[in-house]
C-alpha cells in the first residue's frame, strides 16, 4: 500500500493513454520517468514514432532490479484444450511458435526480444541491452492479483 500510494503521489498526471504516449510525456517535458514496454521504444528507435522519434535523445532507457531480482517480462503463453478435434496439428503449430525461425519473425516484426534463447535480435533492440529477467513464481504472482488491484484502486491508481 505505502509503494503504489507513493507512486501515485508522484505522478505528473493522471494516467492516460498507452505506453507510446508514456514516452511523450518524457519528450514533452510532462514528466521525468515512466514506465514502458521495452518494444515501444525499440519501434520509436527504428522507424518514425510521432513525438517520440525526434525527442528520442532525451530519453534514458533503464532496466529495473539489474543487481537483485531482476526486471518482469511479459508472457505469452498457448495451450492445447482437452478435447481439440486436432490435437497433432495444435502441438505442431505451437512448437513451431518457438522455433527460432518464428522467434526472429514474431520478435522482428515488433522489435520485441525473443523468448526463445540465442536467436538474434533487431538492431533496435540491440541498442537497448541485454538483462537480467526475474524468475518470480507467476502462480504465486496470480494468487495476489486481487489483493494487488484493490491496493491498486485504494490509492487511486488508474
Amino acid at each position: 500500500r505505502e509503494w503504489a500510494n507513493g507512486i501515485v503521489e508522484n505522478m505528473a498526471r493522471d494516467p492516460q493513454g498507452g505506453d507510446t504516449d508514456q514516452l511523450r510525456g518524457i519528450v514533452s517535458g510532462e514528466c521525468d520517468i515512466a514506465v514502458s514496454n521495452t518494444y515501444y521504444f525499440a519501434r520509436a528507435l527504428a522507424e518514425d514514432v510521432d513525438g517520440v522519434t525526434g525527442g528520442i535523445d532525451n530519453i534514458g532507457w533503464v532496466f529495473p532490479n539489474q543487481d537483485t531480482t531482476g526486471a518482469h517480462v511479459n508472457l505469452s503463453g498457448g495451450g492445447v484444450a482437452a478435447n481439440a478435434p486436432n490435437r497433432d496439428n495444435a502441438v505442431a503449430f505451437l512448437e513451431y511458435l518457438a522455433s527460432d525461425s518464428a522467434q526472429q519473425y514474431f520478435a522482428a516484426g515488433n522489435n520485441e526480444y525473443p523468448a526463445v534463447e540465442g536467436v538474434e535480435t533487431t538492431e533496435a533492440v540491440d541498442q537497448l541491452g541485454e538483462f537480467t529477467a526475474d524468475d518470480v513464481d507467476l502462480s504465486a504472482v496470480a494468487e495476489h492479483l486481487g489483493q494487488a488491484q484493490e491496493i491498486f484502486n485504494e490509492a487511486g491508481w488508474e
